[in-house]
């Protein structure tokens, strides 16, 4: 299944119109985004942040419910809401969730308590990294909801078929030293079936969500959108400049992996959107224009696809 995933992002220099206090933003985006392929599905604009769960409700319910058919959607611990998996469920696609104390607690610490101690596992995963004088090793376990939740416990999910446990250890290393060590530990709840597919599709969902992050910078960027110094609190501006900021990043992504693609250089070479710009910023236009109408091809040809 393709990982999606939904998030805000403020736009920092967008001020309310009328407010002298500029804290107060003008702009929060809500962005869903196919983290598997890089692109964005669509967004929505709300003068107010922390409204990502309502936008992401209203964009499934009126534009995107034939886009989610089949995925699996992620999201922050602030939007594992009832209303949001129930919608999830509703159009076709599974959830994988994470909990935390903010609106989950009761199941967060019955998880905790359990897993501390000895406890039945359905599958695990366990890897290393190291880069940037860090070296992160994974832990995941995949658990049975019906052997690690409590019977009497007040549950308003829906179809959880699969309970995950991450844990990640970080080591910080300086001349081959480690100075600092951290470990973190997260829970999801998912509709994912427990079967034998389960463990490869987790991981791979919790590798790719943090591309919408990375999309947020990318936007962010000064060289490239620069998004984070839009200075308005116009709406109609603010919407439309973010709208057409989500059309040329998924251009440049698109141009970026056909660089990658056909690029000479040795496969562990990775383009950057830095590179994709520049490379587009060298065409003529009789020249872009074979590259726009492949990528709209391209995009359409998947999306008929995914839709029969």
């Amino acid at each position: 299944k393709e990982t999606l995933a939904f998030d805000g992002q403020a736009i920092n220099a967008s001020y309310k119109k009328g407010e002298s206090n500029r804290k107060y933003k003008g702009s929060d985006i809500t962005t869903l985004f196919n983290c598997t392929r890089y692109r964005t599905v669509c967004y929505k604009h709300e003068a107010l942040k922390n409204h990502e769960k309502d936008a992401f409700v209203f964009n499934i319910e009126h534009y995107c419910n034939t886009f989610i058919e089949g995925t699996l959607i992620m999201c922050d611990a602030l939007n594992t809401k009832p209303i949001v998996t129930d919608i999830i469920l509703k159009n076709g696609a599974d959830y994988l969730m994470p909990v935390k104390a903010n609106g989950n607690a009761e199941i967060l610490e019955h998880l905790t308590d359990v897993t501390s101690k000895p406890h039945d596992v359905f599958a695990t995963h366990h890897d290393v990294t190291k880069d940037h004088g860090r070296i992160d090793e994974r832990y995941i376990e995949i658990l049975d909801p019906k052997k690690v939740l409590g019977k009497r416990m007040s549950f308003s999910h829906k179809h959880v078929r699969t309970i995950v446990k991450y844990t990640k250890h970080t080591q910080y290393v300086t001349a081959g030293v480690v100075n600092n060590e951290t470990t973190t530990t997260r829970f999801y709840i998912s509709s994912l079936p427990l079967d034998e597919n389960v463990l490869a599709q987790v991981v791979e969902s919790i590798s790719v969500y943090w591309n919408i992050e990375a999309h947020h910078a990318v936007l962010d960027a000064p060289e490239l959108f620069n998004q984070d110094h839009l200075h308005a609190c116009n709406t109609t501006t603010l919407e439309n400049h973010a709208g057409l900021n989500k059309i040329a990043h998924n251009f440049l992504s698109y141009m970026r992996d056909r660089l990658q693609a056909e690029s000479t250089r040795p496969k562990s070479y990775t383009y950057t959107f830095k590179e994709a710009l520049k490379f587009i910023q060298g065409l003529s236009v009789i020249d872009f224009l074979p590259y726009l109408a492949d990528y709209w091809l391209d995009e359409l040809d998947k999306d008929i696809k995914e839709n029969n």
